[in-house]
């Protein structure tokens, strides 16, 4: 906790957390996502309050963030100061766009039939090989992928930023 400092949980933060939401969202044909938002107090219902069901008969749970920027930059040896911006437009060209289009699976990873999935009420697929891994989401058809390293590091980062600390099992 000592290591972050700054404006957590600050406007933009709170904007990127508002405008984020999870979706069930399911693979209607190749490079088509189906989606529907779920709703953000109980995501075991849609937006509407009808049930749903989050077990793979109707899709793969995923979250899904808005537009925003990010930038980095290095203070000193080992301290970074991230900023996070939500508009329209960056504030200047030192700022990184997130794609507000990208859905992360909200599961672990499940795996059957070589294709991995994000769904409720299912064990992890435990010891897949990354190369099978990136595999098995590709047999999932155009678009799959696993999470990259720049979702890995902004997911990270957002958590930093809206709790101010780094134990997320503790939250969690």
């Amino acid at each position: 906790a000592t290591m972050i400092s700054g404006d957590i949980n600050g406007e933009h933060i709170q904007m990127i957390r508002n405008n984020s939401h999870r979706y069930l969202g399911k693979y209607t044909a190749d490079g088509t996502m189906t989606v529907c938002q779920l709703d953000d107090n109980d995501s075991t219902k849609y937006a509407d309050g009808t049930v749903a069901d989050l077990t793979g008969s109707e899709g793969d749970v995923f979250m899904k963030m808005p537009n925003f920027y990010y930038r980095s930059v290095a203070e000193s040896t080992d301290v970074w100061k991230i900023g996070f911006y939500c508009g329209d437009e960056a504030p200047n060209n030192m700022w990184v766009k997130w794609d507000g289009n990208a859905l992360i699976g909200a599961y672990e990873a499940y795996s059957t039939d070589s294709k991995v999935y994000s769904r409720s009420d299912v064990v992890s697929s435990g010891d897949i090989s990354q190369a099978n891994f990136k595999a098995y989401a590709r047999n999932r058809g155009d678009g799959f992928q696993i999470v990259d390293w720049q979702m890995h590091c902004i997911m990270g980062i957002l958590y930093y930023a809206q709790y101010g600390h780094t134990n997320c099992q503790e939250k969690i």
